[in-house]
């Protein structure tokens, strides 16, 4: 069987690419791929955890969403406009790593 090799150049780029930190990688406005990192029903708690983030290098925001009983309307802190699988992915296990027990954090898709 033909078995082709990936180029070692662009796969050199790519890693160092993943390597980098999340402040070098600013999320592009409207991208793909979002991190929803917790949900409060404190305002407060939330705007610290966006303020947090934001100081970390991260494009951070609190969004409101009503759930709907029992948990009515919570505050959404959410990472987001990520047009590269490779940089979500890489800031979803900083984020998932960071003091306060962000382990559940997770990655939405935008259809």
């Amino acid at each position: 069987p033909d078995v082709s090799l990936p180029d070692p150049e662009r796969v050199k780029q790519e890693a160092l690419q993943a390597a980098a930190p999340a402040s070098t990688s600013t999320p592009a406005a409207g991208g793909a791929y979002t991190i929803v990192v917790a949900s409060f029903t404190s305002r407060a708690r939330a705007e610290s955890l966006v303020d947090e983030l934001t100081q970390a290098g991260y494009r951070a925001e609190a969004v409101e969403r009503d759930w709907g009983p029992p948990r009515g309307r919570m505050l959404q802190v959410n990472v987001g406009g990520y047009a590269s699988a490779i940089d979500v992915q890489r800031d979803l296990q900083q984020i998932r790593e960071l003091p306060g027990g962000y382990g559940d954090a997770r990655i939405v898709e935008r259809d």
